[in-house]
């Protein structure tokens, strides 16, 4: 017979507490030597890192890396404490002077280096940023520091991309004559005269630009090669491609940052996949790194990460 479950005693919760909190100041100690006490502008060089980071909640409060998950304003000011990705202590992407912010009466040609080390949906997000950048100050010089693959959705709307994965060592911004990480969070208001997404909320929040409606829409330039990709991707799952419409519907479900309020739980997934099926289209999921459970059903296709239609760089 089972013995019920007794709750911990006093002391046993008492030591568990006074573990805990040992545990934190001999983390703190183990700074002193090198710095407990960080100066106000270092802790806004780490606080700008994780701002651009992809584990950054979707509140701007807490890392979301297995290894951190931590409050980001404690972290930034304890020196002892490192980022697990080695993002700081470093040479970080901060701007030369506070935020990106751009004077609508600088006349004189300068130049700006923004870091964005996001994934696909907030690389397409980030055209309406360059948009209005590219409208409004005709004079400033922008270039993207970005995740391999993702440079070519900025064709045409800056004048350079730099490839960057976080982890590695940033570009140097020091031939800029401005370089800042893109503040990137979930949008936390509605707006009246916009949509309310990461792309509109850093507009206003970070380059004080109210957004224009023209303005605020998706924008990428596929090239011939591009095009003609896809058409042989399409050509070998479907039979045919003749640059029209084709029988296909693509559901990416998965995402990676405000999990709970955007991703679709697997069973409603699934019955997405039959509804799918059973009205005769065949079903793409575009799942990179194989994460669903989908994938092995009878007639579910996926371009994974190292497929040919990625070209040599996956997604």
């Amino acid at each position: 017979m089972r013995r019920p479950l007794r709750e911990p005693s006093l002391a046993r919760r008492a030591g568990n507490v006074i573990k805990a909190v040992g545990g934190v100041l001999r983390h703190v100690a183990a700074g002193r030597g090198r710095r407990l006490a960080l100066g106000a502008e270092e802790v806004a060089s780490r606080l700008a890192v994780c701002q651009a980071c992809e584990y950054l909640s979707s509140d701007g409060r807490t890392c979301r890396h297995v290894d951190c998950g931590c409050q980001l304003r404690l972290k930034a000011r304890l020196a002892a404490w490192h980022c697990p990705l080695s993002l700081w202590p470093g040479d970080p992407p901060l701007p030369k002077s506070g935020d990106a912010q751009l004077s609508k009466e600088t006349s004189t040609q300068r130049s700006l280096l923004l870091f964005f080390p996001h994934g696909l949906g907030d690389a397409v997000q980030l055209t309406v940023v360059l948009q209005h950048l590219q409208t409004l100050y005709t004079q400033w010089h922008v270039d993207v520091a970005t995740k391999p693959g993702t440079e070519s959705l900025y064709r045409g709307l800056c004048r350079a991309t730099v490839t960057w994965r976080l982890g590695d060592a940033p570009p140097n911004g020091s031939g800029y004559d401005q370089y800042a990480a893109v503040r990137w969070s979930e949008p936390d208001a509605s707006y009246a005269d916009s949509p309310s997404t990461k792309a509109e909320k850093s507009l206003r929040e970070q380059f004080g630009i109210i957004p224009r409606a023209s303005l605020c829409r998706y924008r990428i330039a596929p090239t011939d090669e591009h095009h003609g990709r896809a058409d042989d991707y399409v050509r070998r799952i479907v039979g045919s491609s003749d640059g029209g419409r084709q029988p296909i519907v693509a559901l990416h479900y998965q995402g990676n940052s405000a999990r709970a309020r955007k991703n679709l739980d697997e069973q409603t997934a699934r019955r997405l996949v039959e509804t799918i099926r059973g009205e005769g289209y065949l079903p793409m999921i575009l799942d990179w790194d194989r994460r669903s459970r989908l994938l092995d059903l009878p007639g579910v296709v996926n371009p994974g990460a190292g497929h040919r239609l990625w070209g040599p760089r996956g997604t």
